[in-house]
């Protein structure tokens, strides 16, 4: 893009310009050096982009070599708060195995009751500022596969290439966004047994699979 026309006031100080940054909805003031256009005489402010960084509570939470069982069904799961309105943003899923390579079907899958029974861990909820409060999200990685709450229905499905450990491949992860569109919403969780997870649709899959997640969610 090229530079905007500032008015001067009655002291003859530029006006500070702004922009929009896209998908903010914000105007961020600009800042820089000001020239002078020959042509209209207006002050001239280069555009430049500034980060514009969220204000609402946000955590992360990941593990690294997470062992899928054959059969897999759910394999991570976010679960809602009975005090706060969770919003997930991101996924990130990578993985490899020891066998053969394999493609991998990975769901999304909204759930209106919580799992139950298999075997699981609770990866930490992380806050991105350490002043926000402790997350109410519960996070969960299962190596057993749990008793599947009720389904409200599949809202992501990729293939995934599970390459063979050792052996580059690209891409080297699959990557989910929500809410990062124009009329797009995050994937709301409202209440405790509100879910979203990650499922592997009970493939076939070998037990010498390592696989890595992350997800990011906000709380308000």
């Amino acid at each position: 893009m090229g530079t905007v026309g500032v008015p001067r006031d009655g002291n003859y100080n530029p006006v500070p310009a702004a922009v929009i940054t896209p998908g903010s909805g914000f105007a961020v003031p600009q800042s820089g050096s000001q020239q002078v256009d020959p042509v209209t005489g207006l002050y001239v402010a280069p555009q430049i982009y500034a980060l514009v960084d969220g204000q609402k509570a946000t955590y992360r939470a990941a593990i690294t070599a997470l062992a899928a069982v054959t059969g897999c069904t759910d394999l991570f799961t976010l679960t809602g708060s009975a005090s706060k309105v969770i919003r997930l943003s991101r996924v990130e899923f990578s993985g490899t195995i020891a066998t053969a390579a394999m493609y991998l079907d990975v769901l999304g899958i909204l759930r209106s009751t919580a799992d139950s029974a298999g075997t699981k861990t609770n990866p930490s909820a992380i806050p991105l500022d350490p002043n926000d409060p402790a997350a109410t999200a519960i996070v969960a990685a299962y190596t057993a596969n749990p008793t599947l709450g009720n389904a409200i229905g599949t809202i992501r499905a990729d293939k995934y290439l599970l390459a063979l450990t050792g052996t580059p491949a690209q891409p080297d992860r699959l990557v989910w966004e929500f809410g990062n569109r124009p009329g797009a919403r995050a994937v709301v969780l409202r209440g405790a047994n509100s879910v979203f997870a990650l499922n592997l649709n009970g493939v076939a899959i070998s037990n010498a699979t390592l696989i890595d997640i992350a997800i990011e969610w906000t709380e308000e």
